[in-house]
């Protein structure tokens, strides 16, 4: 951080590599002024100018909290390629007020008038996630034809009109009072590769006939319709009671996310259905229970990763590589077999059991994750030698580290149950810690560890 004086230019010239430079303008400047300084703008102005032609710099960036309208023209011929605007109350935008060069602007706060014809024709992203009140309409050519994101705000919920969205688009965001159609014919712009309608709480609008370059989809968990888009690639589903459409194949879908889902949904994820599906993600179950065990041998044959909730027996497909099990209730354990021998990584997330080694893949496991409640000793000792990696194991296990652990070359141990340690093993007693603090990475014996400890 650099205060602006007489010498900031030099400050930000001696300063090496730079690759971006920010200017915050908060509040009221140090003279006692609330209004933007316009001979301060004009002064940088050639400054950045040089920045940009002997160091490269061109991403430059803006925070302001005071009225954008104050600013009137200063801003027009500065540089400033990123601006966010956090004034709290309304304002508005005209178009000779914004950076030529502006590429990325945030508006934040209680902003509430139109944006037709008031932005700068080279924008690319406009995120307005977090303003309060913006519920303004969007004609046919208001807004830039460049913009490629665009975040709509919270409280927006107008009809899309044919054509109203810029023909560049390729990701679009809708907050959370939106539900208004949205596969009416032109609604949607060809370029368009990204919807995300999982912020809102109403959306329940029908999505039929997306266009083909549509291929990440995220709904809410009050969209209640069936989608059959076979050329979809990623897919997140909220909360709901969604089924997928009988007999439809989703050819291109690799990547699958459900949150609090159904048994019978998930009955659905077949290889038939989901021939190309790699990533799997099932966050709660809430028709699970505890006694009747979950069958999961149907899932794709194509499965190289699954992340599931655990609530009692569980029975897994073979063939997938990383496994992420979240113990949602006591009445899971691990029992031998369980565990696929094709899993070479496995994070258990809240288990709440002695850990029965026998129950870990012997042959294929490189990385072990545990993070645990209570009173759980796990015993490394018997841990698979091939194991690489191990993830907040509790304690007590300094006293394996030298021996029955040798194998096991990187850990990640809470100390003292304070500090986590990161270690590397250079032998069998010493060690090396990472840290994002570099002052305390370096070598660490095992006597230091166990004294660490106590």
């Amino acid at each position: 951080m650099i205060d602006v004086d007489e010498d900031w230019q030099q400050q930000v010239l001696e300063v090496h590599n730079i690759k971006s430079l920010k200017f915050s303008d908060l509040g009221s400047s140090s003279d006692g002024q609330s209004d933007p300084n316009p001979a301060f703008w004009e002064r940088t102005r050639p400054f950045l100018g040089t920045l940009s032609s002997l160091r490269n710099v061109n991403d430059i960036s803006l925070d302001m909290s005071k009225d954008p309208s104050t600013y009137s023209t200063m801003l027009q011929h500065v540089p400033i390629t990123k601006l966010t605007v956090d004034y709290e109350d309304d304002w508005t935008p005209r178009l000779n007020m914004w950076p030529t060069t502006l590429t990325h602007l945030t508006l934040n706060g209680m902003f509430d008038c139109s944006l037709n014809n008031a932005l700068p024709p080279c924008l690319k992203e406009l995120d307005m996630m977090y303003t309060t009140i913006w519920d303004m309409p969007i004609t046919p050519g208001g807004l830039p034809a460049t913009l490629e994101l665009l975040y709509l705000g919270q409280r927006f919920n107008q009809p899309i009109l044919p054509s109203a969205l810029p023909p560049a688009l390729k990701t679009l965001f809708v907050g959370s009072m939106f539900n208004q159609p949205l596969d009416q014919p032109g609604q949607l712009p060809a370029s368009l590769t990204s919807l995300d309608t999982s912020f809102s709480k109403h959306f329940n609008k029908t999505l039929n006939n997306l266009q083909a370059k549509l291929t990440d989809l995220s709904l809410c968990s009050s969209f209640q319709h069936s989608i059959d888009s076979p050329h979809l690639e990623t897919l997140y589903i909220g909360w709901s009671h969604f089924m997928f459409t009988p007999e439809a194949i989703y050819t291109r879908l690799t990547t699958l996310s459900l949150s609090q889902t159904s048994r019978a949904l998930i009955a659905s994820i077949t290889s038939r259905a989901f021939p190309s599906l790699c990533d799997c993600s099932i966050h709660g179950i809430y028709d699970a229970d505890c006694e009747s065990p979950l069958d999961m041998t149907h899932l794709p044959l194509t499965l190289t990763r699954l992340y599931t909730n655990a609530y009692g027996p569980i029975v897994l497909p073979q063939g997938i590589q990383r496994l992420d099990l979240m113990c949602s209730s006591a009445d899971f354990v691990l029992v031998p077999g369980m565990i696929p021998e094709s899993v070479t990584a496995l994070r258990l997330l809240k288990y709440w059991h002695k850990l029965d080694v026998t129950a870990i893949p012997t042959t294929s496991l490189r990385m072990l994750a545990i993070e645990a409640y209570g009173s759980l000793t796990v015993p490394l000792r018997m841990l698979p030698p091939r194991t690489s990696n191990v993830n907040h194991v509790v304690q007590p296990i300094l006293d394996h580290l030298s021996t029955t652990l040798a194998s096991i070359t990187s850990f990640i141990l809470p100390i003292g149950g304070r500090d986590i340690y990161q270690l590397t093993r250079i032998s069998d007693t010493l060690f090396f810690r990472h840290s994002i603090q570099l002052s305390v990475c370096g070598f660490v014996h095992l006597d230091e560890l166990r004294k660490a400890d106590t």
